[in-house]
């Protein structure tokens, strides 16, 4: 009884510290590009669109090298964090370990997270720095319109899914 108490604690404990990785945390690009962090969503892309803001060879190669660089930084620190989650779940597993030292798994697993988000930011941070003042605005731009397209196409998928009548029937079932 006291053995699948603890299994069920367990169970719940990682479950919820995958649930707080949520979408974006993956293989979505080197900065998670599933996150916003203020607005910087798609900072992380910004030399695919050299042409369209005016970048030259050298900002492109130093993009390039802080995405890489960057990239095998979160690597590193997402195989950290994923040691120490299955660290946290052989502790939770263990009857006889006290509360204190699955605290102290958590504690970790929580600061190794809060940590791989700050080298996004900074990933991002250092890439938004490469730009001058007048790249940076085209940037802003560029996302809104993006944003604005996507958006659109949300609504127009949402229309034909719906019939166009916003009756809110499918039209597959018609």
């Amino acid at each position: 009884m006291k053995r699948s108490i603890i299994i069920a604690a367990a169970v719940i404990i990682v479950g919820v510290l995958v649930w707080a990785h949520g979408p974006g945390m993956g293989t979505r690009g080197v900065a998670g590009a599933g996150r916003d962090f203020g607005g910087m969503r798609g900072w992380d892309k910004v030399d695919k669109l050299a042409d369209e803001i005016g970048l030259s060879e050298e900002q492109v190669e130093q993009i390039e090298e802080i995405r890489t660089t960057g990239a095998k930084k979160v690597a590193d620190l997402k195989a950290d964090e994923e040691k120490a989650e299955i660290d946290l779940t052989a502790l939770i597993g263990d009857p006889e370990v006290k509360s204190s030292e699955i605290e102290k798994a958590i504690q970790t697993v929580l600061e190794k997270e809060q940590t791989l988000k700050m080298l996004r930011v900074k990933i991002l941070l250092d890439i938004r720095d490469v730009l001058t003042v007048e790249q940076r605005e085209k940037v802003q731009d560029v996302i809104k319109e993006k944003r604005k397209e996507m958006q659109k196409n949300r609504e127009n998928m949402q229309k034909d899914f719906h019939g166009g009548s916003g009756s809110g029937k499918a039209k597959f079932g018609r």
